[in-house]
């Protein structure tokens, strides 16, 4: 993560003002759309990050494209970044403003990774069972992974279970190779 201790300094000044002004959860789904639209498009992406182009042309540019399409505090927020030249951090602060906002309702994160995107009934019942299991509440991040066969890779903090189809296929192949052959003499 990129500048790890400066996000969390803007991240923890969002924090308090997004409180103070009771503007969760909204906030948080601007930056998280914002952060999106930075992350899929690369014009968008290099335009940003790029230290090309001035800090006014890039301010001019938030104006057009974002001032009016979300609240005064993201925009005033985006402003700071761009002027201390910082946009390049915003995936960092998303990132852990969403960790203090779990933290604060004791929800648990869970990291799942899919070869697609789950259907809706799957991520509600993955989620409700986690939830149970776990004992908290779940904040489920979904990731698409082509390269695996088929199956989940559940992370939970520092523990991760693979219950995808590659990893099935290594543990049979390992017993398969330990085993020993029937008809064999020893």
């Amino acid at each position: 993560m990129q500048g790890g201790a400066v996000a969390r300094e803007y991240a923890h000044a969002l924090w308090e003002l997004g409180r103070e002004r009771k503007l969760f959860p909204g906030l948080l789904e601007e930056l998280r759309s914002l952060h999106d639209l930075v992350a899929k498009d690369v014009q968008v992406r290099s335009y940003f990050e790029s230290p090309r182009r001035s800090r006014e042309d890039k301010l001019g540019s938030l104006e057009r494209n974002v001032g009016r399409q979300v609240s005064p505090l993201t925009l005033s927020f985006l402003r700071v970044l761009v002027r201390k030249g910082r946009e390049d951090h915003l995936r960092s602060i998303v990132a852990a403003l969403e960790e203090m906002i779990e933290r604060e309702q004791d929800q648990v994160r869970v990291d799942v990774t899919a070869t697609a995107t789950l259907a809706p009934d799957v991520k509600t019942r993955l989620q409700t069972v986690l939830a149970s299991r776990l004992g908290r509440p779940v904040v489920l991040r979904e990731h698409v992974d082509q390269g695996l066969l088929g199956g989940l890779v559940i992370r939970v903090g520092d523990l991760l279970l693979d219950a995808s189809v590659r990893t099935q296929f290594k543990k049979l192949r390992a017993r398969a190779l330990e085993a020993p052959l029937e008809g064999k003499q020893s």
